[in-house]
């Protein structure tokens, strides 16, 4: 499965991300001054202990005319094939 998204839904996908973003570095803002009564060496171990996960996996999309589907049906395959292998091997 290949998803594939238009221009106005890549936007749309990247404005929640940034919006997401500073909503954390706000409640990190937040936290941190919550946290300003405390030793320098204590916030110091603080920032060491944050932990930064990834929420989604990075998707491109493009669209192609059936001319165009058949001049690079061949480079897509691979390139399909490559990432299939690649998850396939990181399953294992």
């Amino acid at each position: 499965f290949v998803p594939i998204f238009t221009y106005s839904e890549l936007q749309r996908m990247q404005e929640k991300e940034r919006n997401r973003g500073q909503k954390k570095s706000l409640g990190l803002q937040q936290r941190s001054e919550e946290v300003g009564s405390l030793d320098p060496t204590e916030a110091a171990e603080e920032e060491g202990k944050e932990v930064i996960k990834l929420t989604a996996p990075v998707e491109i999309g493009m669209r192609m005319n059936s001319r165009q589907l058949e001049k690079y049906r061949a480079a897509l395959e691979g390139l399909l094939s490559e990432v299939l292998l690649s998850t396939q091997n990181a399953a294992k």
